[in-house]
């Protein structure tokens, strides 16, 4: 009994002495400004049973990371007829809370720590019953393993705090929700352009969500593994590699590019970064993160800006969305430098910051498979095909080259070449020798061409002309061809070749001609 008034006494005599009063006019929320409210003791307390006594209190200007536990005291005055509220606390990562609540004569005493009730719950809501017409006083006692950061109070009803709760957590899932359906649509495009950068980059975005969903506790936390709480921040690493990654695909910044290099080696630097920052002392591993985000978003929007210099189509949904994580990023080091306090909760900040970003990305994806779906045709099956080599024909280069074009204009592809073939000797053998031997060195004349290539994108277009696209630049010796139709039976064989590429033409009609009047032996002016 002895203890247990002197308790009441200490927390009488410390809440008289409570500077921060908050009036309690309506059944809403409220915030709580807390600068002058922060203190540590001299000697421990054991916050589970009492509350430091007024000489143990030293008051705190500014907490830094190094701080593992503090107490925060106000006072609550309710003039509504609501009783049952919420203690909400936000922009922390804490292993205990405890709160003590003296009205009159009566004490409660609440408990909260990282277990969760919700498997998405990131916010720490402790149960206040606060008498109405009545003064409450608040002492608060946060203890975290990461390292202290300014909390942001809110006392609100309860019915209130849920719907709140239920927003947060439905937040998380259109996060996580976000990143499969980016890595979808990456996998979309990596289909018909074979391009395996998109395959890697939707494999980091599933990642990321895979990440989020540990963070969310659904994979890890919901079953009970309990590990240290600074694995919450390693999704935001994981998080930064796949944001890199994706700017890499999308920009189309290819090896040995500068710039291609520079986004694999940050990613492999924040993956990493993220495992390595383990075993730092733990209030240095949010300092790790934040300059691991602002160097990868800083060179996601630099990347955009050159590439956008350098006439890359389709990048405002990209600009859009690397500005937004800047524009996040510096209001959230505003806030920390300036002491503002208006951050409710630095995570779910990141998350919604994420989330809006998520969805610009996916904006000019979406943006870029409908205008390919549109200049494409319906089927992309060779059905077209010539009859004497069982080659793709002239319709099926139509639609083909065309299908090229979009993807150059989207920056799906760099850049792509076409080359002529003029078979002139097809008509000497077809007059000396037959139609059936003049089939004969059109099918080992396109054989030969498919061998060279891979068996991809080659066409008989006419009666002695074939054409080639191809992604790289070629250097055609016609030699082995010659020798291999000499040993054939077939002399005397002349092949004219036109060559031209796409970036040095206005268009698919101006880049055929180019490659038309090659083939002739037209000067160009």
């Amino acid at each position: 009994m002895r203890n247990l008034a002197f308790l009441l006494i200490a927390l009488l005599v410390a809440g008289s002495a409570c500077a921060d009063t908050v009036e309690i006019s309506n059944p809403r929320e409220y915030f709580l400004k807390i600068r002058d409210a922060l203190f540590t003791t001299s000697e421990p307390v054991n916050a589970q049973l009492a509350v430091p006594e007024p000489a143990q209190l030293l008051p705190l200007t500014e907490l830094s990371r190094a701080q593992t536990e503090y107490w925060v005291r106000f006072s609550v005055v309710n003039h509504t007829r609501e009783i049952r509220w919420t203690l909400d606390t936000g922009n922390i990562i804490a292993d205990q809370l405890v709160v003590h609540a003296q009205t009159g004569n009566r004490h409660q005493i609440a408990r909260q720590g990282f277990q969760k009730l919700w498997p998405f719950d990131l916010r720490y809501g402790l149960p206040l019953e606060l008498p109405s017409g009545s003064v409450t006083h608040l002492w608060v006692y946060i203890h975290s393993n990461v390292g202290a950061s300014t909390p942001v109070f809110a006392i609100l009803p309860q019915a209130e705090y849920q719907q709140k709760a239920f927003s947060y957590n439905t937040q998380l899932l259109i996060a996580i929700g976000a990143l499969v359906i980016l890595s979808v649509y990456q996998l979309l495009i990596f289909i018909p352009t074979r391009d395996w950068a998109w395959f890697w980059s939707a494999l980091f975005q599933l990642s990321g969500a895979l990440a989020w969903s540990a963070q969310a506790k659904l994979l890890l936390y919901g079953l009970s593994a309990g590990p240290s709480v600074a694995l919450l921040y390693l999704p935001l690493f994981t998080a930064a590699a796949a944001g890199l990654m994706f700017s890499r695909t999308y920009l189309n910044l290819y090896h040995p590019q500068p710039l291609a290099r520079l986004l694999d080696g940050l990613a492999v630097l924040a993956v990493a970064a993220g495992i390595a920052g383990l075993l730092l002392p733990a209030h240095y591993y949010p300092l790790l993160l934040q300059w691991m985000l602002g160097l990868s978003v800083a060179a996601m929007l630099g990347c955009a800006i050159w590439r956008t210099w350098t006439g890359f189509a389709a990048n405002r949904f990209f600009l859009a969305g690397t500005a937004l994580l800047i524009l996040c990023g510096f209001f959230y080091l505003l806030d920390q430098m300036l002491q503002l306090q208006i951050i409710e909760n630095d995570i779910l900040l990141a998350t919604r910051c994420q989330v809006l970003a998520m969805f610009a990305f996916m904006m000019g994806l979406i943006e870029r498979v409908n205008l390919l779906q549109r200049q494409r045709p319906q089927q992309d099956t060779r059905t077209a095909t010539d009859p004497v080599t069982r080659m793709p024909n002239r319709s099926a280069f139509e639609r083909d080259v065309r299908a090229w074009e979009a993807y150059c204009k989207e920056g799906i592809l760099k850049d792509f070449y076409l080359t002529f073939f003029d078979l002139v000797s097809l008509r000497q053998t077809n007059a000396t020798r037959g139609m059936r031997e003049g089939d004969r060195l059109l099918t080992l004349v396109g054989n030969w061409l498919q061998q060279q290539t891979g068996n991809h994108n080659v066409y008989r277009i006419g009666g002695d002309e074939f054409v080639v696209l191809t992604q790289k630049s070629f250097t055609w010796d016609l030699n082995p061809l010659y020798q291999r139709l000499q040993q054939e039976g077939f002399r005397d064989n002349q092949i004219n070749i036109g060559c031209a590429c796409y970036s040095e033409s206005s268009g698919r009609s101006s880049m055929l001609k180019l490659a038309d009047d090659r083939l002739h032996g037209i000067d160009q002016p």
